[in-house]
């Protein structure tokens, strides 16, 4: 009996050592919360050097580091544009040339339509001077993106929600046959 009390003993005081120790917080033990947030501090803490280095491996390692340089920035986008994605708050330049790249000819991106209503004012009217029908991912534009998109497509007027008078004014100068068809 007094065997099976000290065995219960030496037990709990293991269990209890080995809480306190911290050998339960080894990697295998980690919620994916924690993984995720070592793998953000590990890219966050690097060198910018090393931050380039990582992102000639693979670009999408931009998506871990927390407020990276304008030059790491720009070498995610010179890997791949879509990076622009993965960045917490992109610089104006970065997000004028991510504009340059996602959106070639009259194209139409998918990726920069779901980030164009985080973009500055300047990397929107960039947007939609190139692709007017970007502005309906838009949800308020202000006037002055507004006037860029209905000068390029005035049909584009119809989607914009709160649509200025003077872009409706200027959509209208420009297709007469929208008087009727806008609010």
């Amino acid at each position: 009996m007094a065997s099976v009390k000290s065995m219960m003993k030496f037990f709990c005081i293991a269990c209890i050592g080995i809480v306190l120790t911290g050998c339960m917080q080894n990697k295998k033990h980690l919620t994916p919360q924690q993984k995720y947030e070592q793998v953000c501090k590990k890219y966050t803490q690097m060198s910018e050097e090393k931050q380039l280095e990582a992102l000639d491996e693979d670009w999408q390692y931009i998506h871990y580091m927390k407020h990276p340089s304008l030059r790491v920035q720009l070498a995610a986008i010179e890997k791949n544009p879509k990076a622009v994605a993965e960045i917490e708050r992109p610089a104006l330049e970065v997000q004028m040339i991510a504009v340059d790249k996602l959106i070639d000819g009259e194209g139409f991106s998918m990726t920069l339509a779901r980030l164009i209503d985080k973009f500055d004012e300047k990397a929107q009217i960039a947007a939609v001077s190139k692709s007017p029908q970007i502005i309906r991912y838009i949800p308020y534009p202000s006037k002055s993106v507004q006037m860029a998109a209905v000068e390029k497509n005035p049909w584009v007027a119809r989607s914009i929600n709160n649509l200025s008078q003077e872009a409706k004014a200027e959509a209208i100068r420009r297709e007469p046959k929208l008087k009727s068809l806008l609010p």
